[in-house]
């Protein structure tokens, strides 16, 4: 069934404002949750509506309040989330980084203890749509599911890193984690009864293994960096990297947390390539290098070059106008918090 987004942003809006959180902060985090979804990153966007009403009642994530300023040196910025949902931490963020980049060739943020982030890629639209690049990494520290290169137990979160680069047409996004798989994937597998194609896990002994079950805490399984057997140690580089940029470079790591609520820490970078070869220069060599790729002649079994974000934007103006599909499985999910929170779920579209 399809649905307007409008029409979920304020169901998801809802539900979360009786769950406990402010106005504000329910409407930037529906946006996001949404916008996730119009991108086609399904397994990032209302799906999380659950997971982070359990953290509102539970205390897990703040209802109000703002992140705080730490440090600012005008052109670096460090900001203490307070649990506060990623979505409003990094929104916050990203307003005033964007400001202050019509005036420095390069500005970045740090934010330390927010509650989860969601889909990095919705951030990066109003970044490219201000003519900036951007570039983006999260990590969790206190969620250890992801095992470093030659070990089975639990060290990183899954270290996502994202990057968006203006063009003379529709901007490249990329959004990719530094592990195997992810947890939000996982989950919706074991929803639908799914099983991956290769071995993106590894079982409490630390074997390779397709079944998503494996994951769970009474199995004790854990998720494999990025890049299969023969060079997991490059996708356990990169979320070092992710890591340190993030969690240490902020503090978010566990040296300036209060007890357990370690959250999540991000780092946001934007550039002016104005500052650089030029505005146009930038967006001339890109859409050459996008020409280019595009005309690369297909493998027998693939249907051709696809440059990142081109699926997704698609999916965006296509679900803004026709409405966002949502599976069977997920209405499942999500819609019994209508009736918990005494809110209505929207109709489908005709």
């Amino acid at each position: 069934m399809r649905f307007a987004a409008d029409d979920l942003t304020a169901y998801a809006t809802a539900v979360m404002h009786e769950a406990g959180l402010s106005d504000t902060h329910a409407q930037t985090t529906a946006q996001t949750l949404v916008a996730a979804d119009l991108l086609g990153y399904v397994t990032h966007g209302i799906q999380f509506l659950p997971q982070y009403c359990s953290a509102l009642e539970d205390g897990a994530m703040t209802a109000t309040g703002s992140p705080a300023l730490v440090s600012d040196t005008g052109t670096t910025l460090v900001y203490e989330g307070g649990m506060l949902p990623g979505p409003s931490c990094i929104g916050h963020a990203l307003e005033e980084l964007i400001a202050r980049a019509r005036d420095n060739a390069m500005v970045a943020a740090v934010v330390r203890h927010s509650a989860n982030t969601a889909c990095l890629a919705t951030y990066l639209l109003p970044i490219v749509e201000a003519g900036l690049i951007g570039t983006i990494m999260v990590s969790s520290p206190g969620s250890r599911v992801v095992a470093p290169a030659g070990g089975r137990e639990g060290r990183f979160s899954t270290n996502p890193l994202a990057f968006g680069f203006p063009t003379g047409g529709e901007p490249v996004l990329i959004d990719m984690a530094t592990s195997a798989t992810t947890n939000r994937l996982t989950e919706k597998m074991q929803r639908d009864g799914g099983q991956y194609s290769e071995e993106p896990l590894l079982d409490r002994d630390g074997l390779p293994t397709n079944d998503p079950f494996a994951l769970t805490k009474a199995n004790g399984g854990t998720i494999r960096p990025l890049g299969g057997a023969a060079n997991e140690h490059k996708g356990f580089a990169l979320a070092l990297a992710v890591q340190a940029m993030s969690a240490a470079l902020s503090g978010g790591g566990g040296s300036t947390a209060t007890g357990d609520a370690l959250g999540t820490s991000t780092f946001i970078q934007l550039m002016d390539p104005g500052a650089f070869a030029g505005g146009s220069v930038f967006a001339q060599e890109m859409d050459r290098m996008i020409e280019m790729l595009v005309a690369t002649p297909p493998r027998p079994d693939a249907e051709g070059v696809r440059v990142p974000g081109q699926r997704a934007m698609a999916a965006y103006r296509r679900q803004s106008r026709d409405g966002i599909g949502i599976s069977d499985a997920l209405r499942r999910h999500v819609e019994p918090l209508a009736a918990k929170y005494g809110v209505t779920f929207p109709s489908p579209l005709d």
